[in-house]
């Protein structure tokens, strides 16, 4: 297909596109993206008809082709980045749309997608003004506007937990003029409002969430309290005397005692920032019940600020050295952050304060696992410990470790797997199990279990790209061809371009009689090594294959033309080519230069023999072929 056809089809594809006929439209720019891939614009094509059908692990891969050709496309960029946002990448998208923001600082639909990626990726500070800008610029636009406040509300709550009232409450009233009313929302309000000293501002914020919850005894509680700092008595006890988890003295109405309620309630609800958040009001304001401390500091642990978790602990330890809770707390840091030397000091403290204490007993065999120390001395405590803890996986991978320090890997894969069973996507005793097989790798059997075990792992890293691509060579020894080309295809929309992905996908769609996707690879893999005489053979057979015969000779046509001296069996397969369309012709002429290129060689004798038979030549067929009998006996 010379590039005035190519681009004849590609504005076909383009107005199949416009019509949603996206399947069309594949099935044009496939073949052109087959037969000429120098018309970049195909693949951006292939990408954008593909996101169209959700399929975006296809688009993506299609859309980083032409990036890959075309650097500098701020189009490329931009459906590259859209993709990626997509299929739930949103790192990946912020890097390609800020790029791409960069080539077209005005475009609407460049600043929406990038929004939205700041956004999803939690940076909500950052997509804020981007959003005021788009409804600045899109007043009529409501996805964008709703998107807007949702992020202000957000942004809001957050600027309220940092202790900067005035611009939160500017940030909550702005959402209340545009029509926002929740029971949160009101309660923010009431809050900010009392923290500002307005107390008849607060009490209606109240109210209002009231009117939204009237059910809610915290909020009745609340606002109770703000009847009593107003002067009014006698409505604040008649609020209290209906409530049943407060108290009935007007005298007991205290202000911290909704922050405790909302301390709890949102340490139960798993919304540990703000449980922090409501405990340290209390402990400003003078409150110095140690579980309050404990609650903080079991707060922070649960959201991954271990730095301010362990001084809280630390802080109800100077308070009260009895309190074991929080030595538990300190111990659960140290397994978090890695410090297992240090935690088993914590844990023989525990051990000391409570003698057989099981809690120190399971801690202690999880650190000397990880310090890998004394493993017969160890695996007989994680022994002990499992009979109290049944099926813990912890403690089954312990045991399958400390197996393997012993040098009991028979033993070890029966841990492992049990651990497995218990919990299948453990990664502790995936990575031990992984590790075992690995060592194993040339029997058949034990690639079946690791290609399993690769399968189990690969949702749950961070970076799975390494352990992708061993399941994809395990896959293709073992030839699983059809889930190798898959794995394959996962790999290439991380790592487009891969020669070594390309080469494996290829041949798994090829040994699945997918002949033209095949293709599809083998000229990828041919734009970057145009001469390679496995690539040349390989994308003309699967051309052939796919009922493109026509076109494999005219690719072989000038596969042979571009080179000074074309291989012998380049010849022949054109001849063949030609042959297997019926042109022979064609075919003749292509064999009879094979025999003066290789003229010892008998093939091209034979080929051109049988071609001259369908050319109704008998005679000089007969003896093409008496040639070809000759030469094959010497």
């Amino acid at each position: 297909m010379d590039d005035k056809e190519a681009k004849l089809k590609v504005s076909e594809a383009i107005a199949a596109g416009k019509e949603r006929d996206y399947g069309k439209c594949i099935s044009i720019l496939l073949q052109v993206y087959a037969e000429n891939g120098d018309v970049y614009d195909a693949s951006l094509y292939l990408g954008r008809a593909y996101h169209a059908l959700k399929k975006y692990e296809s688009a993506i891969i299609y859309l980083r082709e032409y990036h890959r050709r075309k650097s500098g496309s701020v189009a490329g960029m931009f459906f590259l980045g859209r993709a990626y946002y997509c299929a739930g990448f949103p790192k990946e998208a912020l890097f390609q749309l800020k790029r791409a923001l960069k080539g077209s600082p005005d475009s609407i639909q460049i600043k929406s997608y990038l929004a939205f990626a700041y956004f999803k990726s939690g940076r909500h500070d950052i997509a804020l003004p981007i959003f005021a800008d788009l409804v600045a610029r899109q007043p009529g636009n409501t996805r964008i506007f709703q998107a807007y406040l949702n992020t202000l509300y957000v942004q809001a709550i957050r600027t309220f937990h940092r202790g900067e009232i005035s611009e939160a409450m500017e940030m909550f009233s702005f959402l209340h003029e545009q029509g926002v009313e929740s029971v949160l929302l009101f309660l923010y309000l009431g809050m900010g409002a009392r923290e500002e000293g307005r107390l008849h501002d607060a009490l209606w914020a109240y109210e209002k969430a009231l009117a939204l919850s009237p059910d809610d005894e915290l909020i009745r509680y609340r606002r109770a309290v703000l009847l009593q700092e107003l002067g009014r008595r006698r409505e604040a006890m008649e609020v209290l005397s209906s409530l049943d988890n407060f108290g009935s003295e007007v005298e007991n109405l205290d202000p911290l005692q909704a922050d405790y309620q909302l301390a709890l309630r949102n340490y139960e609800d798993e919304n540990y920032r703000k449980a922090a958040y409501y405990g340290l009001r209390m402990v400003k304001a003078g409150e110095k019940d140690v579980d309050i401390r404990l609650l903080i500091g079991e707060s922070f642990r649960r959201i991954g600020e271990f730095t301010k978790a362990e001084n809280h602990f630390r802080r109800v330890l100077d308070i009260d050295r009895t309190r074991l809770e929080a030595r538990y707390g300190i111990a659960m840091v140290m397994w978090q952050t890695g410090r297992f030397r240090e935690l088993l000091s914590i844990l023989r403290q525990i051990e000391h304060s409570d003698p057989g204490n099981e809690i120190a007993l399971y801690y202690t065999v999880l650190a000397l696992w990880k310090l890998k120390e004394d493993p017969i001395k160890a695996g007989k405590m994680a022994l002990d410990a499992l009979a109290k803890n049944e099926d813990d996986p912890y403690l089954l991978t312990a045991l399958g470790d400390f197996s393997i320090l012993k040098g009991d890997e028979e033993a070890s894969e029966q841990w492992y797997r049990k651990a497995i069973s218990v919990k299948p996507d453990f990664l502790e005793a995936l990575k031990g199990i992984i590790a075992l097989h690995e060592t194993k790798s040339e029997d058949p059997a034990v690639q079946r279990k690791l290609a399993e075990e690769y399968e189990l792992i690969i949702p749950h890293l961070d970076n799975a790209l390494d352990v992708m691509r061993k399941r994809m060579v395990l896959l293709y020894h073992l030839e699983e061809y059809r889930l190798c080309g898959e794995q394959a295809k996962s790999v290439l929309s991380l790592l487009p371009g891969d020669r070594q992905c390309l080469r494996v996908l290829g041949i798994s769609l090829r040994k699945t009689g997918c002949y033209f996707d095949a293709a599809l690879a083998y000229r990828s893999l041919l734009q970057d090594d145009p001469f390679n005489e496995r690539f040349i053979i390989s994308y003309s057979y699967c051309l052939e294959k796919s009922g493109k015969g026509n076109q494999a000779a005219q690719f072989m046509e000038q596969a042979v033309g571009a080179m000074k001296k074309p291989p012998y069996k380049f010849l022949l397969i054109w001849g063949m080519l030609f042959y297997n369309c019926g042109n022979y012709e064609e075919a003749s002429q292509v064999f009879r230069n094979a025999i003066q290129h290789t003229p010892e060689a008998w093939q091209a004798y034979q080929n051109l023999g049988m071609s001259l038979k369908k050319l109704n030549q008998p005679d000089l067929a007969e003896r093409y072929l008496a040639m070809s009998r000759e030469r094959s006996q010497t």
